[in-house]
């Protein structure tokens, strides 16, 4: 799958953009592409798995941003694209069992259905014109 914007991904997500470029500026997602100033940042589908993990642990156990983003993260790398339910342990115990193959598929959708929502807009300063009379 193609990167996505900054925008796309939130939409996808249903997380106000302002949480995703925080989550992107503060904490390292596998997955992003960033370029020089003015350039949007790209988000590919390990990304993009990384946020949405990461908005499931804020907003269902109040697990907060740099945290979460670490677990998110540690859950990720060690998926295998066969599973239906991941198991990741943390080092206190504790066991999270996630569907992994059913957000996987509301991800791709809500992906569709936020790409075409979106229209690009251009960055950066406008090109220079020139009067040639």
């Amino acid at each position: 799958m193609a990167p996505y914007s900054v925008r796309v991904v939130a939409i996808a997500l249903d997380a106000p953009f302002k949480w995703v470029d925080n989550a992107l500026s503060h904490h390292f997602v596998p997955g992003v592409t960033r370029s020089a100033r003015g350039v949007e940042r790209q988000v590919g589908e390990a990304g993009l798995l990384v946020l949405l993990l990461t908005r499931y642990l804020a907003m269902d156990l109040g697990v907060p941003l740099a945290l979460g983003t670490r677990i998110a993260t540690a859950m990720a790398s060690d998926l295998n694209g066969t599973e239906i339910i991941h198991r990741h342990s943390l080092p206190s115990g504790v066991v999270l069992e996630v569907p992994v193959a059913a957000i996987v598929r509301r991800m791709r959708n809500r992906l569709v259905d936020a790409s075409e929502a979106v229209a690009h807009i251009k960055r950066g300063r406008p090109p220079v014109r020139t009067n040639h009379e």
